[in-house]
């Protein structure tokens, strides 16, 4: 009762799948990250983007795995599935973890329907996933997750076929196919009954005829463009022309119409952003980003007044250095979340340390709102780059730079403040993670 992974995985296709999965799960990292980008949201840090990507897909697989046994444990009596090893009484939830991801399908088939309701569960319990480790809404989540995995499974197929098609002009196989033949075995001995069997009959006969009509319509078209790239192709190694003659055309037109895709969506909004008409929002975006461009949102700390009053019994340490708060600089994380103004930031001081916005209506700083940033290093290379501090770097000076990320209930904003303190220091910048906020701002009674 070997599990189809056990028995088939040899150790040259165990180091072809890990180094498989080696190179891809960056790729898969890069493209959470991308397609939160393209939802407006914000994109974590690649380290992290590298532990919620198998995270997510363990705990997908393993919803699965769960929902099919229960299904298995459903149809165990039938005479089908007594007639195979999955109905013995000692085949259990350990050696159905390891079954083959056909055998599983074939086995949740049984039931009409149960199979796409198990697929409609797995994804919802995806989005969850992705809502706890991305804290972004659930929608949003089931959107991200389909798009990831379209483009990780493409990802993972030109990556496969690369490895494999490297490993042969190395003179070895990459072992990176399973051997089909035992699957087709192991599959009949499940769907053994008749009609099942003239069902899988038929679907085949009608694959094989579509098929064969789509490669008579293409084979015409594909010698024109073989003919056409003779005088690159005769130039190539013949294992290239091998590989190519075998069925890579196939892939090589494929990732160029792909890439015509891409490029044909990118070139379809630059048209359509060119002939909408923005909203306020948009107008006041654009604005911004035209200060933005124009330095005018750049903040020379030389300039800056001192309070008008002076600093009461309470008051903040930074690193435990009593300071003023002259500067405060909110923006949105992200496109997403409701508008942010001037008025809110004794309020969002006051949820980052009880008591910081009191003493910040003692200190009136100058309060600015930044156009949304997407990515907490983002904002902290741009709030250092355009915050100027007089003295050079490396020598002492009184102003201190903290800014990170404040979580408020399902909105996040980045925050950052210019400090002036009351003795000069080395401290300079500092970029706060996670909670850390406690850790450097305290609120201290000084006499």
């Amino acid at each position: 009762m070997d599990s189809l992974l056990h028995h088939n995985l040899t150790q040259t296709q165990w180091v072809s799948f890990i180094t498989l999965l080696v190179i891809g799960l960056p790729v898969a990292a890069y493209i959470l990250r991308t397609c939160l980008s393209l939802f407006n949201e914000e994109m974590p840090s690649y380290r992290r983007a590298m532990f919620i990507v198998p995270a997510v897909a363990l705990g997908a697989y393993l919803a699965f795995d769960v929902l099919s046994y229960l299904v298995l444990l459903a149809i165990r009596d039938s005479r089908v599935i007594q007639r195979t090893p999955y109905g013995q009484s000692g085949f259990g939830f350990s050696q159905w973890i390891f079954t083959a991801l056909p055998i599983k399908w074939a086995v949740v088939s049984f039931i009409p329907l149960i199979r796409y309701t198990l697929v409609f569960i797995v994804i919802a319990i995806a989005g969850i996933l992705q809502v706890f480790f991305l804290t972004i809404p659930f929608r949003k989540a089931l959107f991200i997750f389909a798009a990831q995995w379209t483009a990780n499974l493409f990802a993972y197929f030109i990556i496969s076929n690369v490895l494999h098609f490297s490993s042969g002009l190395m003179g070895h196989s990459s072992g990176l196919h399973i051997d089909m033949q035992t699957i087709h075995d192991k599959y009949e001995s499940v769907v053994s009954n008749d009609k099942a069997k003239e069902a899988a009959k038929e679907t085949n006969e009608t694959v094989k005829t579509g098929l064969h009509a789509v490669h008579e319509r293409a084979d015409p078209i594909l010698k024109e463009f073989k003919e056409n790239l003779k005088p690159i192709t005769d130039r190539l190694p013949e294992s290239v022309n091998h590989f190519l003659e075998s069925g890579g055309w196939w892939l090589v037109i494929g990732l160029l119409s792909v890439i015509f895709f891409f490029w044909a969506r990118s070139l379809w909004y630059k048209i359509k952003r060119s002939f909408r008409k923005g909203n306020a929002n948009k107008k006041r975006l654009l604005l911004s980003s035209e200060k933005w461009a124009a330095g005018e949102l750049f903040e020379d700390l030389s300039k800056m007044t001192a309070p008008i009053n002076r600093p009461g019994k309470d008051r903040v340490t930074v690193k435990g250095i009593p300071a003023r708060i002259y500067l405060v600089i909110i923006a949105k994380a992200g496109g997403a979340g409701p508008d942010l103004s001037e008025s809110q930031s004794e309020a969002i001081l006051d949820y980052v340390l009880s008591g910081l916005g009191e003493v910040s209506s003692r200190d009136y700083p100058r309060v600015k709102i930044w156009e949304p940033q997407y990515s907490p290093e983002g904002f902290t290379q741009i709030f250092n780059q355009n915050i100027r501090v007089p003295e050079p770097k490396g020598t002492k000076s009184n102003w201190i730079l903290a800014n990170g990320a404040v979580k408020m209930g399902r909105d996040k904003i980045y925050l950052g403040i210019a400090f002036f303190a009351d003795e000069p220091n080395l401290v300079r910048n500092i970029a706060i993670t996670g909670d850390q906020w406690l850790d450097v701002l305290r609120i201290e009674t000084i006499d």
